[in-house]
């Protein structure tokens, strides 16, 4: 079972790909003065504008590709240190619920607290909590985890059970 749930901060896209836009028109220039038979100053304005455009599309990948996995029924998160990048932290199956907290451990009603700084909390069947903590989340895309990973543990439930 293979699912993916984005939770893409949107001004965040359209921030860093103005961004890359304009590090794009700027390496252009650059170059077309390089070209031209100006100055050799002018390659260093497009190295340095090229690198930049490279680390703003890196970022523009993150951005993108922010949200919760499902692979082979492990529920595949982002690790709170962004150095290991996405793990694996549970199999499906041992999912029992899902809400959102704040940063107190507060539980939030998606429809009426405000979701700036909310944390998805996965509760686990043996007590266990697994967090999930986006740059930003909506109610839709809150929804969309719960009721998604919720339906799919549903599923592999049923599933065990017509196995046998």
């Amino acid at each position: 079972m293979n699912k993916r749930f984005s939770v893409i901060n949107k001004r965040g896209l359209v921030f860093s790909a103005a961004i890359m836009g304009i590090f794009g028109i700027l390496s252009g220039v650059s170059l077309a003065k390089m070209l031209s038979g100006s100055s050799n100053f002018w390659l260093l304005g497009v190295i340095v504008f090229v690198t930049l455009m490279i680390i703003s599309a890196l970022v523009i990948t993150l951005v993108v590709t922010a949200g919760v996995e499902v692979k082979s029924n492990m529920v595949i998160l982002p690790d709170p240190d962004p150095k290991k990048g996405k793990t694996a932290r549970f199999n499906l199956d041992e999912l029992s619920s899902i809400d959102l907290q704040d940063g107190d451990g507060k539980v939030l009603d998606p429809d009426k607290d405000s979701l700036i700084g909310a944390r998805v909390i996965f509760h686990l069947k043996d007590g266990r909590q697994e967090q999930y903590y986006p740059v930003k989340i909506t109610k839709k895309q809150y929804k969309s985890i719960e009721t998604g990973l919720m339906n799919l543990s549903n599923e592999l439930k049923n599933d065990e059970l017509f196995d046998d």
